[in-house]
């Protein structure tokens, strides 16, 4: 097989190509072990499939935590609240 990296004059060098990678891990769209080697190339489009679904799991993480974040301010803000009309009635009173 003819290699893209040398303008297709040369075969794949495979294992001695700077760009021939040893991928382990699963497969982002059945789930299945993957452990071999590839031209780098030959991964982009599964590493890009795993990128983006990591992103989406990532953003939607934020979006949660950032709804505790404001449901706590929330809470804190209405205690600090209720502490002023009282401190404010607790002078009035005296």
């Amino acid at each position: 097989m003819k290699c893209h990296h040398t303008a297709f004059k040369k075969d794949c060098c495979k294992h001695d190509c700077v760009k021939w990678l040893h991928v382990q891990g699963y497969n982002p769209q059945t789930g299945t072990p993957v452990d071999e080697f590839k031209c780098a190339d030959a991964w982009v489009p599964l590493l890009l499939i795993d990128i983006s679904r990591q992103t989406s799991s990532v953003g939607a993480a934020v979006e949660s935590e950032r709804n505790i974040i404001d449901k706590n301010m929330q809470a804190a803000i209405s205690l600090a609240a209720n502490q002023a009309k009282q401190l404010h009635h607790t002078q009035v009173e005296s």
